[in-house]
C-alpha cells in the first residue's frame, strides 16, 4: 500500500511538472524565452504600452529629455536609453530590471506576504506614504471559476502613478502566492484584505477562468487592466472578515481533513491578534458561533 500510495504521488508531481513546463513554454511561444525574440528597445516600449502608455506618449509622461524623435524608431530610441533611463523606467512601473534587460522571463516581483501579515502592513503603509501625491490605492483578489485543487488566487495592489488625459496610468504590486482553496492560505489572504482596507486601500474582487490567472500570478505576464476589470462575476474580499459564509465556500475543495474548522480556528486567532479589523472591527462572535458547530 505504501508503494502505491508513494507511487501517485509521483505521478500527480509528474503531472503538476509537465503541466508547469508547457505552460511556460506557450509563454516562450508568446512572449520569446527571456526575450530572445524581442530587443531591449522594444520590451522598452512594451512596458509602456502595456500600462497605458502610448510610444508616442512615452515623452510626455516619462520625459527624461526624450523626444517625440527620439521614440519615432528603434535606431533612434536605442541611442537614448542610458542606464538612468532603463532603471527609472523599471521603477516606475515596479517591473524587474532583470525582464528588461532580456535575461528572465519574470516581469513582476511577487511579494510574499503569507503567514506574515505584520510585513504586509508595513508593505501597504510604505506604499499609501510613496502615493500621497498621485492618488488613491487599489486593492483587487482575483480567484479561478473553476475550483480544483491548488486553485491560485491573485492579490495585488494598483497605484495610481499619473495621467494621460483623464486616463489613469497605474502601476501594479503582486503578493502571492495564495492557494485560495488551503484553509491556511485563505485565513491568512483575509487577514491582509482586512489590513489593506484599513490603511486606506479598498480591495474588490471578481471571478475569471483560471486558464487567465495561472500566469500572472507567478508574475510572468503583464496585468492587464481591462480584462481584470471587465471580466467575471463581482465579490467582495473584504468580507472574509465579516462572513463566515463567503471565508469558508470552497475551503473543502483542497481535500484537507477538517478545513473548515481549522480555518476557523486560525482566523478567530488572527482576528484576535487583531490581524482582521478592516474598515470595522471583525465579526468574530458569527465566526465563534461557526465554529462551535464543529464542536
Amino acid at each position: 500500500m505504501i508503494n502505491l500510495v508513494d507511487g501517485w504521488k509521483c505521478f500527480i508531481r509528474f503531472l503538476k511538472w509537465k503541466r508547469e513546463r508547457d505552460e511556460r513554454e506557450q509563454i516562450a511561444q508568446k512572449y520569446g524565452k527571456w526575450g530572445a525574440n524581442t530587443t531591449l528597445v522594444s520590451r522598452f516600449v512594451q512596458l509602456f504600452e502595456r500600462h497605458g502608455v502610448h510610444r508616442n506618449q512615452i515623452p510626455r509622461f516619462f520625459d527624461h529629455g526624450l523626444t517625440l524623435k527620439d521614440v519615432s524608431s528603434d535606431e533612434a530610441l536605442i541611442e537614448k536609453l542610458s542606464e538612468t533611463v532603463i532603471q527609472d523606467a523599471c521603477d516606475l512601473f515596479a517591473v524587474r530590471r532583470e525582464w528588461l534587460d532580456g535575461v528572465s522571463d519574470e516581469i513582476y516581483e511577487v511579494h510574499h506576504f503569507y503567514k506574515y501579515p505584520s510585513e504586509f502592513e508595513k508593505f501597504i503603509q510604505n506604499l499609501t506614504r510613496d502615493s500621497e501625491e498621485t492618488g488613491r490605492l487599489w486593492g483587487k483578489v482575483i480567484i479561478p471559476s473553476s475550483k480544483n485543487i491548488r486553485s491560485e488566487a491573485l492579490f495585488f495592489i494598483e497605484e495610481r502613478i499619473g495621467y494621460l488625459g483623464n486616463e489613469p496610468i497605474c502601476r501594479f504590486h503582486l503578493t502571492g502566492t495564495w492557494s485560495y482553496d488551503y484553509w491556511k492560505c485563505r485565513a491568512y489572504l483575509a487577514a491582509c484584505v482586512s489590513i489593506a482596507c484599513r490603511n486606506g486601500c479598498h480591495v474588490n474582487g471578481s471571478i475569471v477562468a483560471r486558464k487567465n490567472l495561472k500566469n500572472v500570478t507567478q508574475g510572468l505576464e503583464f496585468i492587464d487592466p481591462q480584462l481584470l476589470r471587465s471580466s467575471g462575476n463581482r465579490w467582495e474580499p473584504e468580507d472574509m472578515a465579516y462572513d463566515p459564509g463567503v471565508f469558508l465556500k470552497d475551503l473543502e475543495l483542497a481535500g484537507h481533513e477538517n478545513s473548515k474548522e481549522l480555518g476557523l480556528q486560525l482566523w478567530l486567532k488572527l482576528a484576535g491578534d487583531g490581524w482582521l479589523d478592516g474598515y470595522i472591527p471583525a465579526s468574530i462572535e458569527k465566526f465563534e458561533q461557526n465554529l462551535s458547530l464543529y464542536d
